[in-house]
């Protein structure tokens, strides 16, 4: 059975209009190390974005690389793959909704898909 995205943000941001987060938005994306294909992985792409209620993209991260470099944001954390993203000058300028999405896919060695998945959050801009 193929293992799931494990995805945390913490702690909850403080959304105040005008205002740049506090603290800023730090989103962690855990990749288990039971995941099908895990010791053989290809290539591995994450992202994450912010969106505001009329979907637009107020910021965007996104790596990608082959899975044994040193791509940047990705650390192993107790047998685990850990990608983390910050979004540390994030000004909401309009009230509303708030979205973060996450996404990770991967592949083992061949070009396969292993696992994507993604996840997203919404919080009320004050």
């Amino acid at each position: 059975m193929p293992a799931t995205l494990q995805v945390h943000q913490q702690p909850r941001p403080q959304v105040i209009h005008g205002e740049k987060m506090n603290p800023p938005i730090e989103i962690q994306a855990i990749i288990p190390s039971n995941s099908p294909g895990f010791t053989n992985i290809g290539n591995l792409t994450a992202m994450a974005a912010v969106y505001d209620n009329n979907d637009n993209p107020l910021q965007y991260h996104e790596y990608e690389g082959v899975w044994g470099t040193r791509a940047p944001g990705v650390q192993t954390v107790g047998g685990n793959k850990v990608v983390t993203f910050t979004f540390p000058d994030l000004k909401i300028d309009r009230l509303g909704t708030l979205y973060v999405r996450v996404a990770v896919h991967y592949t083992d060695a061949q070009g396969s898909v292993v696992l994507s998945s993604d996840d997203s959050w919404k919080f009320m801009v004050e």
